[in-house]
């Protein structure tokens, strides 16, 4: 213990940084205009799905922010592993989409219930910290809107689905289970169809909030190009 009280600490963390220059220099996707709106975004405020569609530059987001999507991306990896070594893996970045309106997705898994293979299940995986899986009670609106897309547009009339959420820090699961509802995907299809419309107009949706401080706001990629 005295020999690591001893060591001097460097005035400058180089690790740190050397991390981040690596992520802000080769970890960015190239910024595109979408075709297709994504399954992932459907839920999102109409205004910022505009400005994706139209090209308008997000806010780039933290390195911290990155590192976070490949924690999940890595909680992909192992729940794909789980379920192939349990003989119940059918697909995995299973992709899905329609013309109208044009919509591309893919969901994180398929699988078969053991006991009843024939029946197959739709998987969306999320990770939250363990403050946010305490008051989860429900699936939240993002995977929920995904799960109903994905229901309603793969192939092979699949009609139920999970949401597995994992703590970060926990490693706790908590599961919720979804029926597929036909009336809320033709809400979220018109919407997205209106949106189409403001894209080819080029007429700007509303702010549907009047604070960029609403909650809608708070983490938003366009946050500073719709509010100045």
């Amino acid at each position: 213990m005295a020999l690591v009280d001893k060591l001097k600490q460097p005035q400058s963390d180089w690790v740190s940084k050397a991390i981040d220059s690596h992520l802000d220099t080769t970890g960015r996707w190239k910024a595109y205009t979408p075709k297709n709106f994504w399954a992932s975004h459907a839920v999102k405020c109409p205004r910022a799905i505009f400005y994706k569609m139209t090209g308008v530059r997000a806010t780039p987001v933290p390195t911290w922010v990155m590192r976070l999507g490949h924690n999940g991306t890595a909680m992909h990896t192992r729940y794909n592993g789980y379920f192939s070594k349990m003989g119940l893996l059918v697909a995995a970045e299973k992709r899905f989409g329609c013309e109208d309106p044009p919509i591309s997705g893919k969901v994180d898994m398929i699988v078969r219930q053991p006991g009843n293979l024939d029946t197959q299940w739709v998987v969306e995986l999320k990770s939250y910290n363990s403050y946010a899986m305490k008051y989860l009670k429900r699936a939240k609106s993002d995977a929920f809107t995904q799960a109903q897309l994905a229901m309603h547009l793969l192939e092979g009339d699949i009609r139920q689905a999970f949401v597995l959420y994992e703590g970060r820090d926990s490693a706790e699961i908590k599961v919720f289970y979804i029926k597929y509802n036909l009336e809320y995907v033709k809400v979220i299809l018109a919407k997205l169809r209106i949106i189409k419309m403001a894209v080819e107009t080029g007429q700007i949706p509303d702010k549907p909030v009047n604070s960029k401080g609403a909650k809608l706001c708070k983490y938003c990629d366009y946050k500073g190009q719709c509010w100045g």
